[in-house]
């Protein structure tokens, strides 16, 4: 699997390969602790190319799992 940081001008990076869901959910919460970012809720669903994409609280930075 990888773990994908999408910022606010659209620029996807790799942040992690984690090897399950627990592990990416980690990998989240240590990136946005790492950034003083607190994570008030997560939401979760599948975008049109297969990817789970992770909703934590900002308007314009997402998380993309891609899990295949």
């Amino acid at each position: 699997m990888k773990l994908y940081f999408e910022n606010s001008y659209g620029t996807r990076r790799i942040i992690a390969e984690p090897k399950t869901e627990e592990a990416a959910m980690e990998a989240i919460h240590a990136f946005c602790e790492e950034r003083n970012f607190t994570i008030y809720y997560v939401r979760t669903w599948r975008t049109p190319d297969g990817l789970k994409e992770y909703d934590v609280g900002s308007h314009t930075e997402f998380f993309y799992l891609d899990d295949k």
